[in-house]
């Protein structure tokens, strides 16, 4: 097992928040059972760096292939991963024929399955190599209470009507999050290295609102004795 650790700084704030309702004026960053309680879930991050690794191995990624055909059948694209190829039993005969192309497809390019994606984040039959064991924001704390700052009258949110023009608060952090990961092996720590890389680059961001300015980071990456 290999351990690095994540430094996430914020370029600009980033918005973590359960799902939306049209009838909300306030995006209120993430809680749990505790309204009080603000906190970055693994899931999240992992998702954040699941996003940046598909940039980086568009080529080996069953997710970039399967998407890319997807819009080449005039498909609306969604998320096919290998346990969708491995069991394409839920889909109807249009989308088992992209799933045969995209498995075709990642044989041709001799990329086996499960992809270098689903290999190191895992998926619902895969088995990932990457485990988040600890996320925590400035001064090591787990929780954002106190650490919060309201930003007021946005007038964007595709569930909010234009017509009304509703104004929304949100609630965005500029925290620095710190992130503990075990890697199982080489493969692992070069993924989420990879990961960063396109991350640092601004082609990814955090959160909600990404396409509004919100979510750009950097990221420096440590190995853990």
């Amino acid at each position: 097992m290999k351990r690095l650790l994540l430094k996430f700084k914020p370029i600009t704030p980033y918005v973590i928040s359960s799902s939306l309702s049209s009838e909300e004026k306030k995006v209120e960053f993430y809680f749990g059972i505790n309204p009080k309680h603000k906190f970055i879930p693994p899931s999240t991050i992992k998702g954040f760096l699941r996003t940046a690794a598909v940039y980086s191995y568009s080529t080996e990624s069953c997710e970039f292939i399967s998407s890319t055909l997807m819009m080449k059948n005039g498909i609306k694209p969604f998320t096919l991963t290998c346990a969708d190829l491995i069991d394409p039993s839920n889909y109807d005969q249009n989308i088992r024929s992209i799933i045969e192309q995209t498995k075709k497809c990642m044989q041709e390019r001799k990329v086996r399955i499960p992809c270098i994606i689903c290999r190191t984040f895992g998926n619902t039959k895969v088995r990932g190599k990457m485990r988040i064991v600890k996320v925590t924001v400035d001064s090591n704390n787990e929780s954002l209470e106190g650490k919060l700052e309201e930003i007021s009258n946005l007038l964007f949110s595709w569930q909010l009507s234009e017509e009304n023009r509703k104004a929304l608060t949100v609630e965005t952090s500029k925290s620095e999050i710190k992130v503990e990961i075990l890697c199982e092996d080489d493969e692992c720590v070069e993924v989420i290295k990879n990961a960063c890389e396109v991350i640092n680059k601004g082609l990814v961001r955090l959160g909600r609102f990404k396409s509004r300015g919100f979510g750009r980071l950097t990221v420096e990456v440590e190995e853990i004795p």
